[in-house]
């Protein structure tokens, strides 16, 4: 195949791996950046108070503004990347048996399952929430 390489395993010997130069018009991407958010350290550390309204479990609106669900939701994305919320940088374990990094930012998703999870701290008895915990998929 071409770009694979035909490794002897069996010698753990550096001259086993060539290696590569990089073509002379690469550059390095200096300016790549993972995250998109404001990171912990440059957010305000004065805390942001919002209020967010349920009816039958939904969220419907944010300090008394009602809105749609993907705009509730991209309004939560901006106060999360305002306060650097959300950011997730993980060892996943893939079903072919491989790891893989991965970096999310869900700054709205966790403000969201926060609130909703502090909903059901106080409506929900130890059954009700075992429960919950074993029919929730996973």
């Amino acid at each position: 195949m071409k770009g694979l390489e035909k490794i002897n395993l069996g010698e753990k010997t550096p001259q086993n791996f060539q290696k590569k130069e990089a073509p002379k018009n690469w550059k390095a991407n200096v300016g790549f950046k993972i995250w998109d958010q404001t990171p912990q350290e440059e957010a305000p550390d004065t805390p942001e108070y919002i209020e967010i309204e349920y009816k039958n479990g939904d969220p419907i609106a944010i300090n008394g503004e009602k809105l749609s669900p993907a705009n509730l939701l991209a309004k939560l994305n901006e106060y999360g990347n305002r306060h650097g919320i959300g950011r997730v940088d993980i060892v996943e374990n893939r079903y072919v048996g491989m790891k893989a990094r991965g970096c999310y930012e869900t700054p709205g998703g966790t403000i969201m399952l926060k609130a909703h999870r502090a909903i059901e701290s106080i409506t929900l008895d130890r059954e009700e929430a075992h429960l919950k915990d074993e029919i929730m998929p996973k």
